[in-house]
């Protein structure tokens, strides 16, 4: 699989994870994984910004479970 659908996918399952909380109401992708989407090459990564109900930003940044529900997180 190339990269672009990669990262796509990836962004995609990010996407579903937020979804599934009543206190997410959006998902903002920046940069290689923005609009032009045909961008992404070996060097790209996510970038992504999780907007959240007023009050719920803790509870997203003190757990990441929303995240881990992808895929393993390695460093946070």
């Amino acid at each position: 699989m190339h990269t672009r659908e990669l990262l796509l996918g990836r962004l995609n399952a990010i996407a579903s994870s937020v979804e599934r909380n009543a206190d997410a109401l959006a998902l903002l992708a920046l940069g290689s994984a923005g609009v032009e989407t045909d961008r992404p090459d070996g060097y790209s990564d996510l970038d992504f910004f999780v907007i959240v109900r007023e009050g719920s930003k803790g509870a997203f940044v003190e757990s990441l479970g929303w995240l881990a529900a992808v895929l393993p997180i390695a460093f946070s």
